[in-house]
């Protein structure tokens, strides 16, 4: 029962999505935009960008999981208060929720820059991406560390402290977060410009409904772990510390 609920909690709590991780040279996401398509000066240079502001998303999400880290054992240590935990975790979302609006801009802008052959190769670019994607995530799986079991090894966790570990999991299950398909940011709304359905205008209106949403679940996330954390016993708050500064050296 524990080792099952440590493999789920890993990147409940913590870690990067799949279009979060760091870059590989095979299985891009991003190469969708390029593969088999004969792209103007204009449109290349607009590729670059979105590369680059990929790039400065995955380092701000991977400080994002350390800052989470550091928080947790602030909290525990009485550095920070249940009120400051939840101020800087919405500072971090805000942050990352004005990147992710910049790096929906520009993919719209490149999207619509394209002719009607380079939606359609876009498209037969994307199908074939999905078991690249596939195959990629089975491969990482089978590589990363279980971050999650490393998290929280050791603690003789309650019956009671699991359930809250339980919630946190079906909480994110039942979530409309899901499993990139392309390892691709904002691929329902990609997948809705594509099919017709909306347009720039309607996926602005979209990504604000998301924004709003993700930060509400963060909120009650955040709520959770505090409730974890304050049911700790002086023994557990110890290791867990151990835990953490164990996960910062991998």
């Amino acid at each position: 029962m524990k080792h099952w609920i440590f493999i789920l909690i890993g990147s409940l709590v913590l870690f990067q999505t799949s279009a979060e991780a760091a870059p590989t040279q095979q299985c891009q996401g991003l190469n969708a935009f390029s593969n088999q398509m004969s792209l103007n000066k204009l449109q290349k240079t607009m590729t670059i960008e979105l590369r680059e502001i990929y790039k400065e998303k995955y380092q701000l999400t991977k400080d994002f999981h350390r800052t989470r880290l550091d928080i947790m054992v602030g909290f525990i240590l009485e550095e920070y208060t249940h009120s400051e935990v939840q101020m800087i975790v919405n500072r971090t979302h805000n942050e990352r929720m004005t990147q992710d609006h910049e790096l929906k801009i520009s993919m719209f802008e490149l999207l619509q820059s394209f002719s009607k052959e380079q939606k359609e190769q876009l498209t037969n670019n994307l199908t074939n991406q999905v078991e690249c994607q596939k195959n990629n995530l089975i491969q990482r799986n089978k590589t990363r560390p279980k971050l999650g079991k490393i998290l929280y090894q050791d603690l003789d966790l309650s019956k009671e402290q699991q359930t809250v570990l339980l919630d946190m999991y079906r909480d994110r299950r039942d979530s409309s977060f899901s499993t990139p398909k392309y390892g691709l940011h904002h691929e329902d709304l990609l997948e809705g410009y594509l099919d017709g359905q909306i347009d720039e205008d309607s996926s602005e209106s979209l990504f604000e409904q998301k924004a709003s949403y993700e930060e509400d679940f963060r909120h009650d996330e955040v709520e959770l772990m505090i409730d974890l954390l304050e049911s700790f016993t002086p023994v557990q708050k110890s290791q867990f510390i151990k835990n953490v500064a164990q996960i910062k050296k991998l």
